[in-house]
């Protein structure tokens, strides 16, 4: 463990942190002229898209910050993933 400024970081929460500085949002228009965001690792591939469009900037970006404030959510297992 480490001590910082915020308190202790362990090892696994600084590996955390450098994922994340790692990952980038995209977002952008469409062929449909929507608009629409993906998030991107840092080897380049993309591992999370809007499942929908936005009519405006602002609801993308608002998506986007819901995203990034959902670390603390619930995760669930489902036997199958209905798409």
């Amino acid at each position: 463990m480490r001590q910082t400024s915020v308190g202790t970081l362990t090892d696994l929460d600084a590996i955390t942190l450098r994922e994340r500085k790692q990952m980038t949002y995209y977002y952008g228009k469409d062929a449909r002229d929507e608009w629409r965001w993906h998030l991107k690792a840092d080897n380049q591939k993309v591992i999370a898209v809007s499942g929908v469009g936005y009519n405006h900037e602002r609801d993308c970006v608002a998506a986007i910050e819901r995203v990034k404030s959902s670390k603390d959510v619930d995760v669930k297992k489902l036997d199958r993933i209905l798409l």
